[in-house]
């Protein structure tokens, strides 16, 4: 009877430990703005992960017909994203898991009929809509100090267009032609996760270490 009323409290004790509020957000460009159209929507999907307070973690992945199409402009990015409150340029710091192929773009970067954004990622490699330009993912994080407000999920706002993210991509069509342009994301889809924070996980971990070396104590004497 002990035993199951240790375990029926270590359970209830387990249920009561508080949990952090990790959030997404998925912006699915649907916008089609490429010369003859870019295949099926959505023409690519962004998603913005919390990783703490001050850092997030973005992932663009492009629909499995498309490249970075590069078209040789100064304003044609892999990414384009808007960030709110930013006072300064050195506000956040943008790091790229893939230097190879990307690099930090015009910021600001402006294009013409679809507006401002605060800033852009651009393809170094890509070349003129080609085929063989590289799809990637494209992957980086943004950190801004908790100095500076930190930085969220709803960070990533719209820009006066209505446009949150955009990219300049090549739909890659049958018989090897392609046609190029922007397709951008003009709603976002925020999703809220509860996780353990890392010291809740230690919190856990010590507490079945003790439940165990008891339960084990007490299966000796027995």
């Amino acid at each position: 009877k002990m035993t199951k009323t240790v375990m029926l409290n270590f359970a209830a004790a387990l249920v009561l430990i508080p949990c952090a509020q990790s959030a997404t957000v998925q912006f699915n460009m649907t916008v089609d703005k490429c010369t003859g159209g870019c295949g099926i929507s959505p023409f690519a999907t962004v998603i913005v992960q919390e990783l703490s307070a001050t850092q997030v973690k973005i992932t663009e992945t492009l629909a499995s017909d498309n490249v970075f199409a590069g078209s040789g402009s100064a304003t044609r990015a892999a990414l384009y994203f808007n960030i709110s409150g930013l006072s300064s340029l050195t506000d956040i710091t943008i790091a790229l898991a893939d230097t190879t192929n990307f690099a930090i773009g015009p910021t600001p970067d402006n294009l013409p009929s679809f507006g401002p954004f605060t800033n852009s990622i651009k393809c170094t490699t890509c070349q003129g809509g080609q085929t063989t330009n590289t799809a990637g993912p494209l992957v980086f994080t943004v950190t801004r100090s908790a100095a500076k407000g930190g930085i969220d999920v709803n960070s990533f706002i719209a820009n006066a267009n209505g446009y949150y993210v955009g990219s300049d991509v090549a739909s890659v069509l049958a018989g090897g032609s392609n046609n190029t342009g922007n397709v951008f994301a003009n709603a976002n889809i925020i999703a809220t996760t509860a996780t353990p924070e890392p010291s809740t996980t230690m919190m856990m971990l010590g507490a079945v270490a003790l439940f165990g070396a008891g339960a084990l104590r007490k299966w000796r004497r027995s």
